[in-house]
């Protein structure tokens, strides 16, 4: 039915993302803690959803920490590392400190 009616896409009225807010923004952890980015995605209509499971995540150097699909931080090492989060074009970082 979808390519029946000539694959339509997104219409100009559908609400669509303008931001996401990631917590926690930063965090400070030791090598071997854990912490759980949450992600919410907010839209053109002012509606908020949790779209923690659908967003994608990386970080800018695996040898300080590891960041799982479900958006899982693991810390590995002493030093600084960036998480990318993203979801539908819109972007957000998150800074972690690994000091101790």
């Amino acid at each position: 039915a979808w390519i029946e009616k000539g694959v339509p896409g997104v219409r100009a009225e559908e609400p669509r993302v303008t931001s996401l807010s990631v917590t926690p923004a930063t965090a400070t952890l030791a090598p071997g803690e854990r912490v759980q980015l949450q992600v919410q995605a907010n839209y053109s209509d002012g509606q908020q959803q949790d779209v923690t499971w659908l967003a994608r995540f990386q970080t800018n150097d695996a040898a300080f920490a590891t960041v799982d699909e479900a958006g899982e931080v693991v810390a590995l090492r002493h030093g600084e590392v960036s998480v990318v989060v993203a979801f539908q074009g819109s972007v957000d970082t998150v800074v972690l400190t690994m000091p101790y």
